[in-house]
């Protein structure tokens, strides 16, 4: 039923009125309704109850079902169903010019496309602790609790990795990734749980990781790179352990009062076949030790050539001399970089240990001749 404001003076005639008076009457009135429904100016209507008939070949009413699509329909205001909007799977609601946002279901997901510039922001008014956006997964398991899931049309790899994820459920979060040896599960590549943080490199085995800092580390040790701290207050504090794939120590770095340890695994119960060390002045006699100029600084320090000592003590040495290998970067440019060999000053200490013992018993066997 259509309401207004204003009064428009339709005439009845009179009951009993001849036929003459009401087909003029009823010519009037349509010509009326003529000149107000095909009026160029919007019509003087503040709302339209349709029961049932059709808009441009669309059934309408209360319990008709739409057949077709209604004309284009341009209003400013609020649009306000009370019983809710529904949509049918693929049909779009979309915002913005042209087709910037739209959200739909395709029948199998749920999607929000956005194909217009700029960024998607998710933004609250209140200044507090409560969350701003909120993932929500109902599922109960570790397996279930995947949150976000980062996928691309556009690959540039071989295209046999899973995407990456981030999940969390009951205290725990994790970011997954494809894992190395089974390309169709997932490996968690970053754990955080109540007990403890575990970073893996899951998905590309032959990289490394890497951590960067802005400030300058040369200023003070609160810039550092990287900062290991203890909140335990006691002795032989142990802050970053090493091991082997097994699982077992090989070695650590840790805090004895003021002073920082560092140890490599060395209990008897891992070796095996000992033996004594021969001609330990004799080896020690070839080294040759220099002063030298670093390439990078004018810093002068005292030390060995790598490849001098690898020929001496190998295991105090790693690298090869004079390797290099080669890598593309980002922009497709490949370069040749150099594989700098390695010097563990340390595993000369037993040398000089068994050079001096033997140095000793020659200079007590010379005082009791």
């Amino acid at each position: 039923m259509a309401t207004t404001t204003t009064n428009y003076t339709f005439n009845k005639p009179a009951v009993g009125a001849d036929t003459n008076l009401w087909g003029g009457y009823l010519n009037d009135n349509w010509a009326k309704l003529d000149n107000l429904l095909g009026s160029s100016t919007p019509l003087p209507l503040t709302g339209i109850d349709i029961d049932s008939g059709s808009i441009d070949g669309t059934a309408v009413g209360a319990n008709a079902t739409s057949t077709g699509a209604f004309t284009t329909l341009s209003a400013s205001g609020l649009l306000t169903p009370a019983g809710g909007a529904q949509l049918n799977d693929n049909v779009k609601a979309t915002f913005g010019s042209g087709t910037d946002l739209e959200i739909f279901h395709d029948g199998t997901n749920s999607l929000l496309n956005i194909a217009g510039s700029g960024n998607v922001q998710v933004k609250a008014d209140a200044e507090n602790r409560d969350p701003v956006f909120v993932v929500k997964n109902t599922g109960t398991t570790q397996n279930s609790s995947a949150m976000m899931s980062f996928e691309s049309d556009n690959t540039t790899g071989d295209g046999a990795h899973l995407p990456p994820k981030i999940g969390g459920i009951d205290g725990l979060f994790s970011i997954q990734m494809s894992d190395p040896d089974n390309t169709s599960a997932y490996a968690d590549a970053i754990l955080v749980t109540p007990s403890g943080t575990t970073v893996k490199n899951t998905l590309y085995s032959a990289k490394n990781a890497e951590f960067r800092t802005s400030s300058d580390p040369t200023i003070n040790a609160p810039n550092a790179l990287f900062q290991a701290r203890s909140a335990y207050a006691g002795t032989n504090i142990y802050l970053q352990t090493f091991k082997r794939s097994s699982g077992d120590v090989a070695g650590h770095i840790s805090l004895n009062g003021a002073a920082t340890v560092y140890s490599t695994t060395s209990d008897y119960r891992v070796k095996e076949d000992v033996q004594d060390i021969d001609g330990a002045t004799a080896s020690l006699l070839q080294l040759n030790p220099i002063n030298f100029k670093w390439t990078f600084s004018e810093e002068r320090t005292n030390g060995f050539l790598a490849h001098e000592v690898q020929a001496i003590v190998p295991d105090a040495v790693s690298g090869v001399k004079d390797a290099t290998h080669t890598y593309v970067d980002e922009d497709g440019v490949e370069h040749t970089e150099m594989e700098l060999q390695g010097l563990d000053q340390a595993k000369l200490v037993p040398l000089l240990v068994k050079t001096v013992q033997e140095l000793e018993a020659r200079i007590s066997a010379l005082e009791s001749a």
